[in-house]
């Protein structure tokens, strides 16, 4: 859920600039992969707020913690190119997780390589 409810952060945090149906279009992809309910999601945020939020992602391991940057990513890029917004906050969230510039960079590269592989050369993850 906690999940869930930071991709949401991502979608909103750029007050309204990108596209809200092409984010919320990503974010229930991961709503449906993942196989959890949104309302139950806010209602956990609201219960427990954002520190928890925090705690819930900072316990995840290494790998989950790369799923989530390529989650985190994919939110980001979903509506064109990012801005400066959405890259400060979830920059941010990660340095709190404790993953640094060169992990971000490599977790990229990953994505990248991995977009390459299964679906051909994407423009839209740079």
């Amino acid at each position: 859920m906690s999940l869930i409810n930071f991709l949401l952060a991502i979608a909103v945090c750029d007050n309204k600039l990108g596209d809200a149906d092409k984010e919320m279009a990503c974010l229930n992809t991961y709503v449906k992969a993942l196989d959890v309910r949104s309302d139950r999601c806010t209602s956990y945020l609201e219960s427990k707020g954002p520190l928890q939020m925090f705690e819930d992602l900072n316990a995840l391991s290494k790998t989950q913690k790369d799923f989530l940057f390529i989650a985190a990513w994919e939110m980001i890029n979903c509506d064109g190119k990012p801005n400066g917004l959405e890259l400060s906050f979830t920059t941010n969230v990660f340095k709190e997780l404790g993953l640094n510039e060169n992990d971000l960079v490599t977790n990229l590269e990953k994505s990248k390589a991995m977009m390459s592989l299964f679906v051909g050369n994407n423009n839209n993850i740079t």
